[in-house]
């Protein structure tokens, strides 16, 4: 995520269409901006797209946004897109992330060795998907 105004402003500005779509994550009990999620990679040819997310505070974490707020870029990216294919990458050492994920009905495709450098340490990347059919399956369920 962002960590000065100039990444936070590259960050915006990569988050607009046609590139991207940004969204604010906001806790309807308080009206409290608790993080962004978006949509990027979009590929109207072969209706796929990669998403992100960011829960801003920690002491909001491990409480189910996460996997709400993947709930619902699922439903905007299957229903309103009509795409076919959603995914995300993983930094392995995000069990959180990963859970979420997975407890969203995101499902592990692979895993992608040593790809991503972070706090002085290559990590896997853990590479999770879902499918229209899919996503209309479980959400007849």
């Amino acid at each position: 995520f962002p960590s000065s105004r100039e990444s936070l402003i590259n960050y915006i500005n990569d988050s607009l269409p046609p590139k991207a779509i940004l969204f604010a994550v906001v806790e309807i009990e308080t009206n409290n901006f608790i993080g962004t999620a978006r949509i990027v990679e979009i590929d109207h040819t072969n209706r796929s797209c990669n998403y992100g997310r960011f829960i801003g505070d920690t002491s909001l974490r491990g409480k189910g946004y996460g996997t709400e707020i993947v709930e619902i870029i699922q439903q905007y990216v299957f229903e309103q897109l009509s795409f076919n294919r959603l995914y995300t990458h993983n930094l392995d050492i995000n069990i959180k992330a990963l859970n979420s994920n997975k407890k969203a009905g995101m499902k592990v495709e692979g895993t992608l060795r040593e790809s991503q450098y972070y706090k002085g340490n290559l990590h896997d990347l853990i590479l999770l998907s879902m499918l229209k059919d899919e996503y209309f399956s479980k959400k007849k369920k």
